[in-house]
């Protein structure tokens, strides 16, 4: 069942969509398969607590970024995957400075974005496949009272 509140890892698809290569490609969430170059966000966890002061807290969120690739003894094709999240890795670096930051909704305000991890194999098939993943930490303020 769905809440008027958008959830925060749709917030973040909608940020990720700002990217040029993600601009018109389906993010699954929680969910990799499509095939090669299929993109899925997960989150990690429950929100870490940063800190806490009268009726609002200072919180972070870890979301995976994860990406099917093409994978084998091909030395170009593996540095291929890798750059690719090089790139976005300093795309989400220039978001941070410039302070674009996901808009999370009523009662939250984000403060910080960053990847935590570089792009890295997870998981690799026999069938010539892999999973790539990125970790996004997302820091925010939690309001109590909503405005």
């Amino acid at each position: 069942m769905k809440t008027q509140q958008q959830s925060m890892v749709e917030a973040v698809r909608r940020w990720l969509r700002q990217y040029d290569e993600l601009t018109d490609t389906r993010i699954d969430v929680d969910h990799l398969g499509a095939g090669i170059g299929s993109f899925s966000i997960f989150a990690d966890g429950m929100p870490e607590t940063l800190s806490t002061f009268m009726l609002e807290r200072q919180r972070r969120r870890t979301f995976f970024l994860c990406r099917e690739c093409p994978y084998g003894d091909d030395a170009e094709q593996n540095t291929d995957n890798l750059s690719w999240y090089e790139t976005f890795s300093h795309w989400v670096y220039e978001q941070d400075l410039c302070r674009n930051y996901p808009v999370l909704g009523d009662g939250f305000d984000c403060f910080g974005v960053a990847d935590t991890t570089a792009g890295s194999v997870v998981t690799v098939t026999e069938n010539g496949k892999a999973e790539y993943r990125i970790a996004l930490t997302i820091d925010y303020t939690e309001r109590m009272l909503k405005s």
